[in-house]
């Protein structure tokens, strides 16, 4: 199971809202509340975020066990 618990605190440690997220990396609604609810996401949507926020992929996704 993934976690993008990690993705919303650089967010919010940022000061950038999901709407701003979505807006600035263009993402789909769709994937806006998949993120925010731990649903799964493409991989390219994962990649476009880490490159806005300039952090490895480690940094936005942590694997439950």
């Amino acid at each position: 199971m993934l976690s993008f618990r990690p993705l919303r605190n650089i967010l919010s440690s940022r000061g950038i809202s999901f709407r701003q997220l979505a807006r600035d990396c263009q993402l789909s609604s769709n994937a806006t509340v998949a993120l925010n609810n731990d649903q799964s996401v493409r991989l390219d949507v994962i990649v476009v975020i880490c490159a806005y926020l300039d952090v490895p992929i480690e940094e936005v996704v942590e694997i439950l066990r």
